[in-house]
């Protein structure tokens, strides 16, 4: 699967399809078409002063990228702890992207190219946020200030090739990519054996 995106490769096989962005921000409501070449030759690293409404991203399942990318997303082969009852969504940004702190059911995220930093809470714990602020703001302006549970319940992890991450259903969590990063998650429909985030090799 690593072979199979990098951004040469991707260009060549899926360069002329149409694929959808979604807003950068906690709720991505709005919905953009482009050309997936388009999109990937104009990524550009950023800096933390855009509003997540304002960035536009791509990370989804093939039915919300345009229908274009399963042929890409059914080579890949879920983490053993997954099962079989999957959804799988694929995703590459810019560096010094990523959307806010948001929730939703479990899964693993698995990084091909680049490297992917996760922030994560337990459920109970709402971290302190604006979510049309960039994850990457949120890490210059307000990382550096936390202090009590914010600091101490908070879960810092960064993930690179060949790596994957483990998210427990409903726990907030926010990423920032370091360099252009190309992955794809599994969210689950059944319980692992696992009751808090880790990170595998």
């Amino acid at each position: 699967m690593q072979l199979r995106t990098a951004k040469g490769d991707l260009l060549h096989h899926y360069g002329n399809v149409t694929v959808t962005l979604s807003t950068a921000n906690t709720f991505s409501h709005s919905k953009v078409p482009i050309s997936f070449g388009e999109y990937i030759t104009g990524l550009q690293p950023q800096d933390g002063s855009q509003l997540g409404n304002e960035t536009l991203y791509l990370f989804g399942p093939d039915s919300e990228l345009g229908n274009a990318l399963a042929p890409l997303i059914n080579l890949y082969r879920p983490p053993a702890y997954a099962g079989l009852d999957v959804a799988l969504s694929f995703g590459l940004g810019a560096s010094g992207s990523g959307v806010p702190f948001h929730v939703h059911g479990q899964g693993f995220s698995e990084v091909f190219h680049g490297l992917k930093r996760w922030l994560l809470y337990p459920p109970h714990h709402k971290p302190p946020f604006d979510p049309e602020v960039s994850s990457l703001a949120w890490l210059r302006d307000v990382y550096p200030g936390l202090q009590g549970q914010d600091r101490d319940l908070l879960l810092d992890c960064t993930i690179g090739p060949g790596e994957a991450l483990y998210f427990p259903s409903m726990w907030w969590h926010a990423v920032v990519n370091i360099g252009e990063s190309v992955f794809l998650s599994t969210f689950l429909h059944e319980q692992p054996p696992l009751s808090a985030a880790r990170c595998y090799a």
